[in-house]
Formats: C-alpha cells, structure tokens, sequence
C-alpha cells in the first residue's frame, strides 16, 4: 500500500481524496492494466472479505 504523501501517488494526479485513493505495492510489478477499470480492491476486515474500492485508472501495467 501507499501513502498518500509518496512519490507513486503524487503522480497520479488525484487531486480529491474524499472520493478517490492510490493503491499499488511500493515495490512495483503487480498492477492493474488496460481492461480491469471497474474491478474489486478488496479488502480482509474482521474475518470478511470487502470491497474497498473500485478501479478506475492506471499509467502502464505492473509499473
């Protein structure tokens, strides 16, 4: 996960955070790609998966 402060978020260009958030691993090489807008970022809460939010835009794939 990213902080919201790290250099991959800033360049995400995400200028309203109520509504939208970066998500990623920090060491790269596992991404979202062309044709997964719309897809599930779940989430393990309290012995449960949910969904924490939904795809929307990447830069590249696996960057």
């Amino acid at each position: 996960a990213f902080s919201s402060t790290s250099t991959q978020c800033q360049r995400s260009g995400i200028t309203n955070t109520t509504l939208s958030f970066c998500a990623g691993i920090i060491g790269g090489g596992k991404d979202t790609c062309q044709g997964d807008s719309g897809g599930p970022l779940m989430a393990f809460v309290n012995n449960s998966w949910v969904l924490a939010g939904v795809t929307s835009f990447g830069y590249g794939c696996a960057q």
